[in-house]
């Protein structure tokens, strides 16, 4: 039996669809499946027959057994199982005509059954085939198919059988002349006691397997002889539970081959046959956790961030729910990164949005967000697009005022500079007006808007509107651009002074004098006050 953690992060295998590589997935396409996922496991009408008789009340013992196993190793045409439960039904005639069952006891009818199944069916042991359909046409076998078959044959002649099972290996265990007695199948001479533990521990060894169980304790229970480790799990379960590690184990092996539609249906499959086996739920969300990484590796994040809503969806991942978390605020993550690479706003907006909805409050996209809107928006900005780019922040900025205003002011004051240099001085002084507006009922990072005011301040000075200038570099100044702001204030007074004074207005002229010391050292400013004292 196939250890139920074997699965590699190497795997090779195609997003969920089953698509072969497509164009990059929006968001939008991603949201619209996320809402309608077929949450129906499809089964065939033998593999829903299956599924009854293992969820049913009923044994399953004998041909029933037997046709179960047939079904769980995947064969699905009805004339197809006709020929193998044929085929089985003439080994047992074969049996019954070798050895006569009167006068026998069971033990030596089972001993003899094993014995005749290894001589005329199993053939080679191989540690991955549980298929009873393979096993029939190749004579490979392991713990698992070897057993359904013995146990199958058991009933048929009338002796009762269940399962022993460890994380690792099955054997069966044989009701016998009115005791229980464990059957290593894998073994033509399983039957009897191995001679010695390490006789029996050599014989693990040969099978690839870390436990099996020798005989019983002189108490009726089982004993146990574990490689290399002790106190494995060991438990009886009934033969129902074997067709379903026949699914399981392929399931695993359809993962490691990397046939991702049939790894998936049959991790379904196994998941309902058995419920109780934490196992197989785990296996199938480690498969879904290497999948997902190995998009994710590959740089399909789209295809990744499919997978992985497809989970989140479904409930799944419950083992790994943290490995789940991770790779979906990864995948969002990357998946912004090349809508700014692209300069694609919608798909950026739709991203955020959908990574916010889907993962709630996390630090990292939280943080992000406004990085990318503000990387997104000077894009923008450089090909043209400076109101796009504008609005684009204005929509966001509740992410992070301070880092978005601040960008928001470093845009305008870099648009209005070009404006300036093109002799576009009223459109410079529109933006600027506009903006410096909108940045003060932000109430974001100050300082950046203090770059804009002392701009527009400059704008005005270079105009003669001195009264104006002289605001906005008030205005810069308690914004804390301070020492150039104090500079051009300084330097804006001064003129004010000496137009009052060419004009006679000494009371003006003595009143900006005044204000004028406070930043700007001149003795021009001595002079008028003298002159207006007189």
């Amino acid at each position: 039996m196939l250890s139920p953690n074997r699965l590699f992060v190497s795997l090779i295998l195609v997003v969920l669809s089953g698509c072969a590589a497509t164009p990059q997935l929006s968001i939008r396409t991603l949201e619209r499946e996320e809402k309608s996922f077929d949450r129906t496991f499809h089964a065939n009408s033998t593999e829903t027959r299956l599924l009854r008789k293992v969820q049913g009340r009923a044994a399953i013992e004998g041909s029933n057994l037997l046709e179960a196993a047939l079904i769980a190793s995947g064969v699905s045409d009805e004339d197809v199982l006709r020929r193998h439960m044929e085929t089985l039904r003439r080994l047992e005639d074969q049996m019954r005509l070798e050895f006569k069952e009167s006068g026998k006891s069971q033990r030596k009818v089972s001993k003899a059954i094993l014995t005749w199944l290894h001589a005329n069916v199993l053939q080679h042991y191989r540690a991955r085939q549980s298929s009873l359909a393979d096993t029939l046409e190749t004579g490979d076998y392991n713990c698992v198919s070897a057993t359904a078959l013995f146990n199958g044959m058991l009933h048929r002649f009338g002796i009762q059988s269940r399962v022993v099972d460890s994380p690792t290996h099955v054997l069966s265990r044989a009701y016998v002349d009115g005791t229980w007695v464990e059957v290593e199948t894998t073994n033509p001479r399983g039957f009897d006691p191995f001679r010695s533990e390490e006789e029996y521990r050599a014989f693990l060894r040969s099978r690839g397997l870390r436990s099996g169980y020798q005989k019983l304790d002189k108490s009726g229970e089982l004993k146990a002889v574990f490689i290399p480790r002790k106190n494995q799990r060991l438990r009886l379960v009934d033969n129902r539970l074997l067709p379903g590690f026949i699914v399981w184990n392929d399931a695993i092996i359809a993962a490691e081959q990397g046939r991702r539609s049939r790894a998936w249906k049959l991790y379904e499959m196994a998941g309902r046959m058995l419920p109780g086996e934490s196992g197989v739920r785990h296996n199938a969300d480690v498969f879904l956790n290497n999948l997902a990484f190995q998009h994710i590796e590959n740089q399909a994040y789209g295809k990744a961030l499919r997978l992985l809503l497809f989970a989140d969806h479904e409930g799944r991942g419950a083992t790994i729910r943290a490995n789940i978390r991770i790779m979906m605020a990864v995948s969002f993550e990357r998946l912004a990164t090349q809508a700014v690479e692209r300069t694609d706003m919608e798909e950026l907006e739709d991203i955020l949005r959908f990574a916010h909805q889907k993962m709630g409050k996390h630090p990292v996209l939280d943080h992000n967000h406004a990085l990318y809107i503000g990387k997104l928006a000077k894009n923008l900005a450089a090909r043209g697009e400076l109101k796009k780019g504008l609005k684009l922040m204005a929509r966001h900025m509740k992410w992070d005022k301070d880092f978005l205003s601040s960008r928001y002011a470093y845009l305008v004051s870099k648009a209005a500079a070009s404006l300036q240099s093109e002799g576009d001085k009223e459109s410079a002084r529109r933006l600027l007006e506009r903006e410096i507006s909108y940045l003060t009922g932000v109430r974001g990072d100050l300082n950046n808007l203090g770059v804009l005011e002392e701009m527009l301040g400059l704008h005005f000075f270079r105009e003669d509107d001195l009264e104006k200038a002289a605001r906005y570099f008030r205005l810069a100044m308690s914004h804390g651009n301070g020492s150039s702001a104090r500079s051009n204030l300084g330097v804006c007074l001064f003129n004010m002074a000496v137009q009052a004074f060419n004009e006679g207005a000494c009371d003006r002229a003595q009143h900006y004098a005044a204000q004028a010391r406070d930043y700007y050292d001149s003795s021009t400013l001595d002079r008028i006050e003298q002159k207006c004292s007189r």
